[in-house]
This record gives C-alpha cells, sequence and structure tokens, in this order.
C-alpha cells in the first residue's frame, strides 16, 4: 500500500466517524506536489461547520450518536463497528472503513451527552488525539450542527493537513445529508425494504423499491428474507463483486466519459474510485453511461451542491422553459439555476430521430451524446428522483 493511500484512508476513517467522510474522493481529485515545497501553505489545525437541517433534535441526535449503525447509513464506508468498552456516558468502538479498495481498523472513544453534544477521540495511531466535537442545538422543529474538529496529526498523516479548507467543509456537508436523508421519516415497512437496500446493495432504497416492496409487505405477500433473496440475485448485487480494472486498463474514451458526466453534474473531476468502479461497470456493460448520469443525479453531493453561479447562457432556451415547466408542475417552484443548467446540458446534447438519420447534420451542428436526455426521460426523472432529492436535501 502506498504512503499517501494509507495515510488517506486512516484519517478517512477517523472523518466518518466525527460525521465527515468524503475526504479521499476529494484528494484524490488534486495534484499531488512533487519534490520539496517552495512555500509551505497554512496548515489545517482546525476547522468549525455549522449547518442547520430540518430534523428533530433528539432524533438527528439519536442517528449520528449510534455508531453501530454507521454501516447502515454510511453503507459504501463503513464495514463494520464492535464496541469494546462501555461506561456510564463513554463508549470505546473498533471501526473498520473502506474506500477506493483500501481497508483500516481504528479506535475511537465515543463521549455523549443526550441531546446536546458528543465527542470522539482518537486514541491511538499519528492522529491520536484529534477530537471531534459535535454540538446539538434546538431549532424547534429543526437542529443547528456545530462541528469543531482539531486535528493533532504527524507521521505520515501530517501531509493532510494540508488540504484546502474549502473543500474540506463541502465533502463534510456532503455526509451530514446521509445523515439527513437516513432521517427522513418512514414506514415500517419502508424502514425494513431500506435497510435491507443498504445492507446487501451498499446504498439507500429507490422509489420504485419502495413503491414495489412495500406494497407487497403490507398484502403479506413477501417476506424481508424473499427480498434479500432476490437482491443477492440480482445483477446489482454481482455488479459489487466483480473484478474491478485498474485505471491504466480504462480506455481513453470511457475516462473521458465519465469525467464529462462528474464535471457536469457534480462540477469536479471524477475520483479515483468513481473512475475505476463506473469505468468498470461501463466496460464491462453492466452499465450505460446513461445510468450512470442517472446515478449521479440521484448521489446525495448533487443534492448538497451549493447555488449554481455559472452562466446558463450556453442553455437552449427550449430546455428551460421545458424544465421550468416540469419542475413548476412538481415543486409549483421555478427550477433554480443547478437544476436548469444539469438538466439543460442533458437535454441539448440529446439528439432527436432526425438528427441521427442524418448525420451530417449531428455533426456539424450537434455533438450528440449517449447520456443526453430526451424530454420525456427529464419528465420521469424529475417526477422519481431529480426534484425531490434536490429539495429533500436542501429544502
Amino acid at each position: 500500500m502506498k504512503k499517501n493511500d494509507k495515510y488517506l484512508l486512516v484519517f478517512y476513517a477517523l472523518l466518518v466517524i466525527g460525521i465527515s467522510m468524503g475526504l479521499l474522493h476529494i484528494d484524490s481529485s488534486l495534484e499531488k506536489p512533487v519534490g520539496p515545497l517552495k512555500v509551505v501553505p497554512n496548515t489545517l489545525s482546525s476547522i468549525i461547520i455549522t449547518k442547520i437541517v430540518d430534523i428533530e433534535t433528539e432524533k438527528i441526535f439519536h442517528i449520528m450518536a449510534d455508531v453501530e449503525n454507521y454501516p447502515l447509513v454510511l453503507p459504501k464506508s463503513v464495514f463494520s463497528v464492535n464496541k469494546l468498552e462501555e461506561t456510564d456516558s463513554s463508549l470505546l468502538y473498533e471501526m473498520t472503513v473502506h474506500e477506493a479498495g483500501l481497508v483500516a481498523t481504528i479506535l475511537v472513544r465515543h463521549d455523549l451527552f443526550p441531546y446536546d453534544e458528543q465527542i470522539l477521540t482518537v486514541v491511538d495511531g499519528d492522529a491520536e488525539y484529534t477530537v471531534i466535537h459535535q454540538k446539538f442545538q434546538n431549532q424547534g422543529n429543526s437542529t443547528k450542527l456545530i462541528t469543531d474538529i482539531d486535528i493533532q496529526l504527524r507521521g505520515i498523516l501530517s501531509p493532510v493537513q494540508y488540504l484546502p479548507t474549502q473543500n474540506f467543509s463541502h465533502a463534510m456537508d456532503s455526509v451530514l445529508s446521509e445523515f439527513v436523508n437516513y432521517s427522513l421519516e418512514k414506514s415500517k415497512n419502508e424502514k425494513i425494504v431500506d435497510d435491507i437496500y443498504r445492507d446487501i446493495l451498499k446504498r439507500p432504497a429507490d422509489e420504485e423499491a419502495f413503491h414495489y416492496y412495500t406494497l407487497l409487505l403490507g398484502k403479506n405477500e413477501i417476506t424481508p428474507e424473499e427480498i434479500k433473496t432476490g437482491l443477492y440475485d440480482s445483477e446489482e448485487y454481482n455488479s459489487l463483486h466483480i473484478g474491478l480494472k485498474s485505471l491504466d486498463q480504462l480506455t481513453d474514451n470511457t475516462r473521458d466519459t465519465i469525467d464529462e458526466l462528474y464535471e457536469i453534474v457534480l462540477r469536479r473531476s471524477a475520483d479515483k474510485e468513481g473512475m475505476i468502479y463506473f469505468g468498470t461497470l461501463l466496460e464491462l456493460e453492466k452499465m450505460t453511461d446513461a445510468n450512470i448520469r442517472d446515478e449521479l443525479l440521484k448521489s446525495s453531493e448533487f443534492g448538497s451542491l451549493p447555488v449554481e453561479t455559472r452562466s446558463l447562457d450556453m442553455i437552449s432556451e427550449n430546455a428551460k422553459e421545458y424544465i421550468n415547466f416540469i419542475h413548476h408542475g412538481i415543486t409549483g417552484y421555478p427550477a433554480d439555476k443547478k437544476i436548469l443548467r444539469v438538466f439543460g446540458t442533458f437535454m441539448d446534447s440529446k439528439c432527436n430521430e432526425t438528427e441521427w438519420m442524418d448525420m451530417n447534420i449531428a455533426e456539424s451542428f450537434k455533438d450528440c451524446k449517449n447520456w443526453g436526455m430526451t424530454e420525456s426521460e427529464v419528465y420521469t426523472f424529475m417526477n422519481s428522483h431529480g426534484t425531490a432529492r434536490a429539495c429533500r436535501v436542501n429544502c
């Protein structure tokens, strides 16, 4: 294991416990300095993140303080959590985390003060004495979360202190969105379905799964065990256990396609893990580029992105009018710039049947993309995922 991979993984594990996942995929897109640094940048010794969530304080505290449930809340990142010791208000956990094919185990002491604050302290390794102090301030039906991290790093972890504060803050906001999504009100059967999906497929259940399985559960026409059996036999489960290719094994066309989709949806280049995962599935024909597009649009990272600041001049007026029309019909409000730019880009990249028949027109006037979206595809997606997802995270 390379040293860079090792210290990033260990620090990533720390931040998962501190409600702060996402560091690896951000850092993997940053260019690492080579050779001695001529200018010493400011170090990241402490950081405070403040966020207001539309969840009652007692409920969000229970979910964020339940470390043993992290494998379900953060299914892509946490393998397992074992409680080693417990006193009146303090617990010692051993957590196994994974990211980009790497696995590590760390020890953390967890001090609880319901429903006001929790303190997590790393008790071994090169991050020993790093403290994550999180306060929960009741604001009626909402909660103000104040996360204060005192970073104490040495040895191979020292370079992590030079990560940009803005990128670090965005990663923390993304993981908080995962906890908010998990906190959303669900019926008994919806929670059964969602937890099964998180356990087996390492993701939340989608709307179609909720509708289909909760209906069958309500009619006693299926059992939770039968749902599990079906997911274990699914193509999606099998794709999670295929041998992933290396970056060097992916074609230039594959890498360009995935990078382009990440730039459009998430406003960044694809991280190493995402490139390898989606690139492998694309080249094995387990997913299409349109499937990858939809997965990025459904991600919590897209939902938590800040307001779009780039110009919409590149988006056609026809696309903007249609998206506003659909968005208003679903929510009662016009679409914001983030929705207009992303879905407008996809609509303007889709060639219609006439253009495909006349290749001269397609090649001369339009760069046709397989991942483009027709009007009906935008309508279907926004009804099922897009608009609801963005609103549930940010509203």
